[in-house]
């Protein structure tokens, strides 16, 4: 049993100590604390027994503050626990936290204490959850191996003589921020750490506190996180403060943390503060023009960021550099590394020959390591294309790599659903679920490269951002996760004054989600657009639109960049319900927004042709626009112009294999290729490689087109009616409810097998889901289910006037005009 010892002033008890152990009696439990009033009888010191209980001690916690610094006990104390920090060498069993207002240069703190990370935390809670997942952390067996590795690092010479001339250019006034942007796995944070230590700016021990942020954050979810690594409280109405305000209180709020906490701050940025355009956020730039004014002269902040920002050279206080993959040299260099980490031996023509396998990512490399050291190297020199087949598909690879289970999936399943989560919430959600061994599996996952720690002393996990969208998009969750997700938000006291941010950050999306009342002062606007992305995704768009209506009343007080994303939610959900609102909220969305909401509305009312028009607009403006190009794949293959659909959905789908729209799409339009442009050995290969990907996807969405799109195949390439059969069936019985991809599918194979009865049955559904309208998105489809229909009945002028209300391809019309003849009984 992992034991802590808590060494504190008597005098620190009432405010802080007592506190804090309550918070650790119900996490940790009474018998791993070592705290004189439950451990030492009548609480009186015996100075061979508390000797003794410090050698055992698994995690000594010194509660640093004025009146522990002139305590004889706490400095004997101290000078015991020395003990540890020579026996424990490269684990980090001292846990020293300054708890009032000392700072960390206090004379008083001896001197090999100041070599670890000093922190300040005023919140018994919060430091209750730190504590909690640091026993968790000291019992994993690989947990010195995780620090080590993150500790790797190699060559980046070119960017190191960048960093190297800027900091030490006397001729710049000052460097305050720094932006390392590339792919979130190529090192930026390995490199700006290093950088950091070698300009001698923080010593080599120095762990900085970090937050993340995502595309639909904004300076209120800054000033949040940045006020929980700096234990202040913030007193300020985020929602109706002026964005001046709001700018001003994030500027003290990180001076605060750079001056008196002597802190670096590191921002994990995913979209928030460098956007998806380059652009930097207004609010974010009002921040940096600041710190120039100001008398700092020190870096404040470093951030990674997916994107490269453009348009920054005004800002004379920020230094951007991208961070590509690693060299032909630098990966010869972290395979030999890491091999020798891990105790596996590989001569020179061994590390020669995998090492042309990479393209420069560092987790290629970890990731084959890994496989090599589960498996064996004749297992690896067999199956080479697992790291092809890992750069194509990284979370699918590491699931099957490594043979995650059922559980393990349940577990990056309820990751998926936080930003960051401290290890003490998540304990008590998989309890909930009656899985809670798998909290130890937490370090297998930072191992393979799923899950980061972030956090003041990384007492927060968050999944990494390919996991995070690749368990988002399996938006179905089993009933025993979301009864445990439930019993968690029910556990949870929204209003109490020691709940932790990433809780709330949770229970607040939760309570709005379900249309439950939440307490307004701890409303921002990130949880309104966060929780109507997920109601979008779900369908349940009049609950988009009444949230949407209810936070735009602030517009004024809310950042530009968020208020434009609630406006596009808005929109799209006025367009899916065809309502002509929708006409009047789209003029506030200007630019090439505004040509997509116009595509994606006329699409939802059947004008194909003033959407594929639209859609083509968005592209001249913005070519790179996905959505745009998914959307124009969408209606190519509708409209039957599969030549056009195809190197657009080819490019989709190579882009994010994961999607399954995308995949469906591309089978689409592979499917119905002509013969003299893909012969079909080939379209045979391309269509199994989309089904196999269908089925390693998780989601009822993705199990529903993998069926359909089965029977599709057997329809069309292997003409095996039986085997359609049964493949509809199955998808009738696994999706009673949902079976609009049926329907539309069934219309060609009932054609095909020439079934009248079932074609009429077929459109009294289609009469029932409206698709009989003729602003129905699925209208043509009726058409030709009604054509196909008077086609067997030999109702000739009945099915010619249908065929003349398709908005399709001319192609398309011609193939439809081709089976009626044939179906006519003449």
């Amino acid at each position: 049993m992992k034991k802590v010892f808590i060494s504190h002033s008597s005098k620190d008890k009432d405010f802080f100590v007592r506190p804090l152990v309550d918070n650790l009696k119900k996490s940790l439990g009474e018998d791993r604390l070592v705290y004189d009033e439950l451990t030492f009888e009548s609480g009186a010191k015996i100075i061979e027994e508390i000797r003794q209980t410090i050698d055992m001690t698994d995690l000594f916690v010194i509660l640093l503050s004025e009146n522990s610094l002139s305590s004889e006990w706490v400095k004997q104390e101290i000078l015991w626990a020395k003990n540890l920090d020579s026996n424990f060498l490269d684990e980090q069993r001292i846990m020293p936290v300054i708890i009032d207002d000392i700072t960390k240069d206090n004379q008083e703190i001896p001197e090999w204490l100041k070599k670890y990370n000093l922190r300040n935390v005023k919140s018994p809670s919060k430091l209750s959850r730190m504590i909690f997942s640091r026993v968790t952390e000291i019992s994993w067996k690989n947990s010195e191996f995780l620090k080590k590795k993150t500790n790797l690092f190699v060559g980046r010479n070119s960017e190191m003589e960048s960093f190297e001339s800027r900091i030490n250019d006397f001729t710049i006034e000052k460097t305050n921020f720094i932006i390392a942007s590339g792919m979130s796995t190529v090192g930026r944070r390995s490199f700006l750490k290093r950088a950091l230590n070698k300009t001698g700016i923080v010593r080599e021990s120095y762990s900085p506190p970090i937050i993340v942020l995502d595309g639909h954050q904004s300076i209120e979810d800054f000033i949040k996180e940045l006020s929980n690594v700096s234990d202040l409280d913030v007193d300020i109405d985020l929602m109706s403060s002026t964005l001046d305000k709001k700018i001003d209180l994030a500027f003290d709020l990180l001076r605060v943390l750079n001056t008196d906490l002597k802190d670096k701050l590191f921002i994990d940025d995913q979209g928030a503060i460098v956007t998806h355009t380059g652009e930097l956020a207004y609010w974010f730039k009002q921040i940096v023009e600041k710190f120039n004014s100001s008398d700092y002269v020190d870096i404040s902040t470093c951030i990674m960021s997916k994107y490269k920002p453009h348009f920054i050279y005004s800002l004379k206080n920020m230094f951007h550099l991208h961070i590509d993959v690693l060299s032909p040299s630098d990966r010869n260099k972290l395979l030999f590394q890491y091999s020798n980490l891990n105790d596996l031996i590989l001569d020179k023509p061994e590390l020669a020959a995998i090492s042309q396998l990479f393209s420069g990512f560092p987790e290629e490399i970890f990731y084959t390591i890994d496989v090599i050291k589960e498996n064996s190297k004749e297992y690896f020199y067999k199956n080479t294309h697992i790291i092809s087949d890992y750069s194509d598909n990284k979370i699918q690879s590491i699931i099957s790599g490594f043979n995650y289970t059922d559980n393990d999936n349940k577990v990056l399943k309820i990751l998926s659903k936080f930003n960051f989560i401290n290890l003490e919430s998540l304990s008590k959600i998989l309890e909930y679920a009656s899985i809670p061994e798998k909290i130890n599996d937490i370090e297998k996952y930072m191992r393979h490269g799923m899950v980061n720690k972030i956090g003041v002393d990384g007492e927060y996990i968050t999944l990494n951002l390919a996991a995070k969208n690749y368990y988002e998009r399996q938006i179905h969750l089993e009933k025993q996760l979301s009864n445990a997700l439930d019993r968690f938000v029910g556990y949870i006291d929204i209003n109490g004054s020691n709940l932790d941010i990433a809780d709330e950050m949770f229970v607040m999306q939760e309570k709005l989600r379900l249309g439950k009342e939440v307490p307004l002062a701890k409303l921002i606007p990130s949880y309104y657009l966060k929780t109507m992305k997920n109601l979008y995704d779900n369908r349940k768009n009049s609950a988009v639109i009444k949230l949407a209506d209810s936070i735009l009343h602030s517009s004024d007080v809310l950042d530009s960049y968020i208020r434009d994303e609630i406006r596009f939610f808005l929109c799209s959900s006025l367009a899916r319900l065809k309502d002509e609102r929708f006409k009047d909220e789209v003029q506030s969305i200007s630019g090439y927004k505004h040509n997509f909401l116009f595509g994606f509305y006329y699409r939802q009312i059947g004008r194909f042709d003033l959407a594929i028009e639209r859609f083509n607009k968005v592209l001249e403006e913005n070519r790179t626009y996905s959505q745009a190009k998914r959307e124009l794949v969408l209606l190519y293959n509708k409209i039957g112009e599969y030549d056009k659909a195809y190197l657009m959905a080819k490019d989709n789908y190579e882009n994010n294999r994961n999607n399954p729209y995308h995949i469906q799409a591309y089978f689409q339009s592979v499917l119905y290729q002509r013969e003299d442009s893909q012969p079909l050995l080939e379209k045979k290969r391309i269509l199994g490689t989309l089904l196999s990907d269908f089925e390693k996807i998780d989601s009822p969405s993705a199990r529903n087109m993998f069926l359909i799109c089965k029977a599709k195949y057997n329809m069309e390439i292997e003409k095996d009616y039986s085997q359609v059969q049964s493949t509809l069936d199955q998808a009738s019985k696994e999706f009673p409810e949902d079976n609009t991809y049926i329907l539309l599918f069934q219309v060609d194979f009932f054609e095909r097998t020439k079934d009248l009865r079932q074609l009429e049955k077929v459109l009294e559904l289609m009469k029932n889901s409206n698709f009989n309208r003729k602003n129905s998105n699925y209208y043509n489809d009726f058409l030709k289910c009604q054509i196909y229909i008077n086609a067997m009945k030999n109702n000739e002028i009945e099915w010619k006037e249908n065929l003349s209300k398709l908005t399709l391809s001319d192609s398309a019309k011609s193939t439809i005009n081709e089976r009626a003849e044939k179906l006519m009984n003449k």
